[in-house]
C-alpha cells in the first residue's frame, strides 16, 4: 500500500453505492486515475466540496497501484472555477474538455503537458475569453500533444501543395481536389495557416486574439472530425452545447 498526493482536477464522477462515488480525475503528477470517495453523498462529508465535477484539488490517494480504484482519503479545495459555471456555453466547452481527455488519454500514464494544457483552457473560460475560441485553442493543442496533429502542408496521398485541399481524418491530414474522396472537410489555405499559428499561441495572450469567423468555421469543422475519428464517436456534451446553442439563438 502506498499513500501520494497530487493535483488533480475532477473529469467526471458516478455514484458507486449509497455513500460512496467514483471520481474520475485527472492529475499532473500521474495521469488519470480513478478513485474512491467514501461516504462522500452523506451531507457531511468533508470531502464533498474539493470532489464536485471541475474541481481542481489537491488530493491524498492510498492503495495499490495495480488497483483500479484508489481511495480519497483528503482532498483541498485549490479552483472551482465559479465564473464558467454561470456561462452555459462556457460550461459546454469545459465538458467537451474534459470528455476529451477522459476519453483520449490512458490510464495512470504521466501527461503533465496535457495537463496544464487543460488547466490553462478551464482559467481562459474562467476569465472570459470566448469560449469557443478557447476550446479551439485547447483542441488544437491537444491533438497535437496526443501525435495526432493534422498535416497541412502537402496531400497525403500524391504530396502535391494545392490551394484547394480537403482534411481526410483517415489519412491524418490534407488531400488535393485529385485524391480527394468523397466527405472531407474543405480547408482553406487561410485556415490553414491560422491552426499552425494557433499551436504556438500562448494562453496569456489569448485576449488579444479574434479569429473571423469563416476561418474559425473552417477550423472547428476540422478539429471536430479529427477528435470523433480518434474517439470513435461523438461526443456526449456536444448535446449540450447544441441545446445551448439553439437557445442562445431564440434569445437573440
Amino acid at each position: 500500500m502506498s499513500t501520494y498526493r497530487t493535483s488533480g482536477l475532477v473529469l467526471r464522477t458516478y455514484d458507486f453505492s449509497e455513500a460512496d462515488r467514483v471520481i474520475v480525475l485527472f492529475t499532473r503528477e500521474r495521469g488519470k486515475v480513478r478513485g474512491i470517495a467514501k461516504g462522500v453523498r452523506r451531507s457531511r462529508s468533508r470531502l464533498a466540496a474539493s470532489l464536485g465535477w471541475l474541481s481542481f484539488s489537491e488530493l491524498q490517494l492510498y492503495g495499490r497501484e495495480t488497483r483500479e480504484l484508489m481511495l480519497i482519503t483528503q482532498g483541498q479545495l485549490e479552483n472551482a472555477f465559479p465564473g464558467l459555471k454561470t456561462d452555459l456555453t462556457a460550461l459546454g466547452q469545459a465538458a467537451r474538455m474534459c470528455e476529451l481527455v477522459d476519453g483520449l488519454t490512458p490510464e495512470r500514464q504521466p501527461l503533465p503537458e496535457i495537463f496544464n494544457l487543460l488547466l490553462a483552457a478551464l482559467q481562459l473560460l474562467e476569465t472570459g475569453v470566448q469560449p469557443s475560441l478557447a476550446g479551439t485553442w485547447f483542441e488544437a493543442g491537444f491533438l497535437n500533444q496526443l501525435g495526432y496533429r493534422p498535416d497541412l502542408q502537402a496531400c497525403q496521398l500524391c504530396q502535391c501543395e494545392s490551394e484547394a485541399m480537403a482534411y481526410q481524418a483517415e489519412t491524418g491530414g490534407v488531400v488535393c481536389r485529385a485524391c480527394r474522396p468523397s466527405g472531407g472537410v474543405s480547408i482553406s489555405p487561410g485556415a490553414r495557416r491560422l491552426l499552425e499559428r494557433l499551436l504556438r499561441f500562448p494562453a496569456d495572450k489569448m485576449q488579444r486574439l479574434h479569429l473571423h469567423p469563416k476561418l474559425q468555421s473552417e477550423i472547428t469543422a476540422l478539429l471536430e472530425a479529427a477528435l470523433h475519428y480518434q474517439l470513435g464517436r461523438k461526443l456526449k456534451s456536444d448535446i449540450f452545447c447544441q441545446a445551448v446553442a439553439k437557445l442562445e439563438g431564440v434569445k437573440n
